[in-house]
């Protein structure tokens, strides 16, 4: 009864057309924090808070720039995750202090999982302030890859942004520098009754073909599985390990009155679970799915199959939250299988059935309703809506809640197609409030603002996660910016739910300070406190944590140079973890350090981190236990000695030499743990790496567009040692017609040495892609691509067979105005699931569609 009262309810809507615009939301006034980055090699070369020109409060971002050639570009970057289409433009203001006549800046917006480039270049500037420049989120003025980098196409995913950039273009080699304030977003909402606005999102991804598998994480009805195991009268599982122990629970269920409970010490190399009886029950099946309730932090199981003739099948490591899983381990799917090919003939003769877990800490696993399933699909579909509902009674307060209804849809033939059963829930939430210099607000499944540190998030958006509830809050008090956070995870406790019943065992909570010393230098202060609650049968997990931090960042510039530098240091108090063997004892230290210095043409970086084994990572870009350190630079050669000669080639509008420039970097880096070498009886990390590369290229929009590279990379376990050779090349050229094509090829040469053994044998790869691209003006955009790849293997000089695949994709998308994209893709796996590796093509189309009102 919901669909035909939701269908009732947006012909109202869209029927009314009642489009609100001009509420402009105050998105950034550089009164808090920054969390903007120049990026190194552009003609960037920093960016620090100003307080004596701006447009809106007390502040404007003053952003730095040197170009050494007419094609420069100085590119600034913001990480965010964020959904646009409830507004339809972003409004800000520049100043120019400069005397240059053909300045521009434009806005770069990547979008979607997949990060697609939009860029929208706005009219040259005049002297002085430029007030209320506007890129209509709307507008067919984007330019993309997809275009050839005309400003003809629209933004696609306005819903799903992913990151921005600020842009700008000198147009001549020039030094200097802009300031930008107040950036608002301005609302345009499909229906709007006074200070309410509503707003909603339509989409839809369907597959068809030989889909060959289950599509990872699709929702299936339970009337498609067959029980197997539901524990309701004891089970034969067992294990040959002492320290596990096995029996009956009734704490968590996901059916029925009984489950099983498996309670096992730290076991970093795992233990195997025998599913005793299982090994006869398989027969027949061609889907294993169970519901598993983790009670600690993260566990990995994988499935393991021996048949009567001895050979073994083992699946990938699937990972355990806390809380309830389920996991579908798909016999049909062999790319998520090592071994040989499983079918019918292998699960009638099976010998053994076990699970391999592997955890870091003791903890515990619930087990309940296995069951199996025998699908085949030839046609899957995922299709929902979200309405988001806006409430602003008043500039500085707003409401927001984001409800949504889905739906999957499949079958084996379009006359058995079924549903999974629609589900409806609140998908997001917030509150905003501004007082003042403060902003503040509450979150329910949204992410978090970064802390605005200058090296590594010690409390990142995407580790957190999008599925917590929480409080920030960040201002300016006596000219000392103040962020605040406290946030927890949520918890679900029944299977398939989306309706959380509580908070999970781990929460943070976090104050940062940051003071402006000079102009151009910075000192912050960060306290995070790590609360962490698990139940019976965990231990060896920390409880509380707390993290210290001091970081310092400064701008020093003279003519024609500048250096950034950024210190950064904490430790970690409270409680201990377990450590493993081979640990170092109080490595409770983090430190990280970047130095980026640049003459004229000539860019550096060096970086040093080391973040110690038992320095408090879970909430880190990074995580814990490594130290390593890089160099990378940057020589640009457009316009300068031989290389002025580079002139516009015929047929192309834009030379070959645009910032054309020679890159190198190198990194080494190895983790803090260690174990004793069985022969030399040293101690050596566990994990080392190191990398050297040399690259030549141009400008993305230069043409034709080319990037040759050298890369020297090895890596070093307790196991192996890989030392390689990469060599790689690419060149997108645009053709006549209006088509673009695109080459590129990897030889990659190394050698795997047994450092126990000191057996060794040699492979090679090669890798070869090809695209060919053609945009019409009506904003349809064709594309095709083929990847070939070729491999081959040896072992003590006894060399295998040529291994080759080749797979070829293509995809049409066609915008349709500003708020709605069709795509269609074939090759790719059903519903944009995962690729598990697959090298040949996969014979499936897949149709999305998404619109935004």
């Amino acid at each position: 009864m919901i669909f035909p009262r939701l269908i009732t309810f947006l012909v109202v809507c869209l029927l009314s057309g009642a489009l609100h615009a001009g509420y402009e939301f105050a998105w950034e006034g550089f009164e808090r924090e920054i969390n903007w980055d120049a990026q190194t090699g552009s003609a960037a070369t920093g960016r620090v808070v100003n307080d004596t020109i701006f447009s809106e409060g007390g502040h404007s971002l003053k952003l730095l720039f040197n170009s050494v050639a007419k094609a420069g570009r100085a590119v600034y970057s913001r990480f965010l995750t964020a959904d646009w289409s409830p507004y339809g433009a972003l409004i800000f203001d520049v100043y120019n202090p400069t005397d240059l006549s053909n300045i521009q800046v434009a806005v770069l917006i990547l979008s979607t999982d997949r990060y697609l480039a939009h860029e929208y270049l706005l009219p040259p500037l005049h002297k002085g302030w430029n007030r209320s420049l506007r890129v209509d989120l709307k507008a067919k003025k984007f330019s993309s890859t997809a275009s050839d980098y005309q400003p003809a196409a629209y933004l696609v995913g306005r819903g799903e942004i992913k990151a921005m950039q600020f842009l700008i273009y000198p147009g001549t080699a020039a030094e200097g520098a802009l300031y930008l304030d107040n950036l608002r977003l301005e609302r345009a909402g499909l229906l709007a009754v006074g200070p309410l606005t509503l707003n909603t999102t339509l989409d839809l991804v369907s597959s068809v073909g030989d889909l060959d598998y289950l599509p990872p994480d699709m929702r299936i009805r339970r009337g498609d599985l067959t029980p197997l195991e539901s524990f309701e009268g004891g089970t034969a599982w067992g294990t040959a390990d002492a320290d596990i122990a096995i029996e009956p629970t009734s704490d968590f269920l996901s059916h029925g009155g009984s489950a099983l409970s498996v309670s096992f010490p730290s076991v970093p190399d795992g233990f195997d679970l025998d599913m005793t009886g299982m090994e006869t029950r398989l027969a027949g099946t061609r889907q294993l799915r169970m519901d598993i309730y983790n009670v600690g932090p993260g566990v990995s199981v994988a499935l393991w199959l021996e048949d009567a003739a001895g050979k073994t099948y083992q699946s990938s490591h699937r990972l355990l939250r806390h809380g309830w899983n389920t996991r579908v381990f798909d016999f049909t799917n062999q790319n998520v299988w090592n071994g040989a090919v499983i079918d019918e003939s292998v699960l009638s003769n099976l010998k053994d059935v076990s699970l391999n877990i592997v955890s870091q800490f003791p903890g515990r696993l619930i087990f309940d309703g296995l069951e199996s399933g025998s699908l085949t699909l030839r046609g899957a579909a995922k299709a929902g809506t979200l309405l988001s509902l806006s409430y602003n009674p008043l500039p500085n307060l707003e409401f927001i809640g984001d409800y949504r209804l889905e739906d999957t849809f499949y079958g084996d033939r379009l006359s058995n197609i079924r549903s999974a059963s629609p589900e409806a829930y609140l998908d997001a939430g917030s509150l905003r409030l501004d007082l003042g210099e403060f902003r503040s607000g509450f979150l329910y499944r949204r992410r978090i603002n970064p802390l605005d540190q200058p090296i590594f998030l010690l409390v990142s958006p995407h580790n957190l996660g999008r599925e917590i509830a929480g409080f920030e809050a960040a201002g300016r008090v006596l000219n000392t910016e103040i962020q605040g956070l406290v946030a927890s995870r949520l918890k679900y406790d029944r299977y398939n739910s989306r309706r959380p019943t509580g908070f999970g065992p781990e929460s943070v909570a976090t104050l940062r300070f940051r003071r402006n010393l000079t102009e151009t230098t910075r000192l912050g202060a960060t306290h995070l406190t790590h609360l962490s609650k698990y139940g019976s049968g965990v231990s060896g997990v920390p409880a509380q944590r707390q993290t210290w931090g001091l970081d310092v960042e400064s701008h020093l510039s003279g003519k024609g140079s500048a250096l950034n530098i950024a210190v950064e240091g904490g430790m970690t108090t409270g409680d201990r973890p377990l450590l493993a063997e081979g640990a170092p004892e109080r490595d409770r230290f983090y430190f990280g350090t970047n130095l980026s210095p640049e003459w004229g043409r000539l860019n550096l970086a060096g970086w040093y981190t080391l973040f110690g084994y038992e320095f408090d990572a879970a909430f880190t870009t990074l995580g814990g236990n490594w130290a390593g350190y890089g160099l990378n630079g940057g020589l640009n050669l457009e316009d300068w000695f031989v290389f002025r000669h580079l002139k516009t080639l015929p047929l192309y509008d834009r030379s070959i030499g645009n910032n054309l420039s020679l890159n190198w970097e190198y990194t080494t880096w190895a983790t803090r743990d260690r174990y004793t070498d069985a022969i030399t009886g040293e101690l050596r990390p566990r994990y080392e790496q190191e990398s050297f590369e040399v690259a030549l290229g141009n400008d993305y929009k230069a043409r034709p567009n080319f990037r040759l590279s050298a890369e020297y990379e090895n890596t070093d376990n307790q196991w192996y040692r890989t030392p390689s050779v990469i060599e790689s090349v690419y060149l997108r050229l645009p053709l006549p017609w209006d088509l673009v094509t695109s080459w590129s090829g990897t030889f990659n040469q190394g050698r795997t040495i047994d450092r126990s053994t000191g057996e060794q044998g040699n492979n090679w790869a090669e890798t070869y892609h090809i695209s060919l691209e053609r945009y019409f003006k009506f904003n349809l955009f064709l594309n095709g691509r083929g990847r070939w790849i070729r491999s081959r293997r040896s072992w003590e000089g006894a060399w295998e067979d040529i291994d080759s695949h080749f797979k070829l994709t293509w995809g049409a998308r066609q915008a349709i105005g500003a708020n709605t994209v069709i795509e269609l893709n074939y090759g790719f796996p059903a519903l944009f699931g995962r690729d598990f590796g697959l090298q040949d093509t996969i014979d499936v189309y897949t149709l999305t569609v998404k619109s935004y009102f």
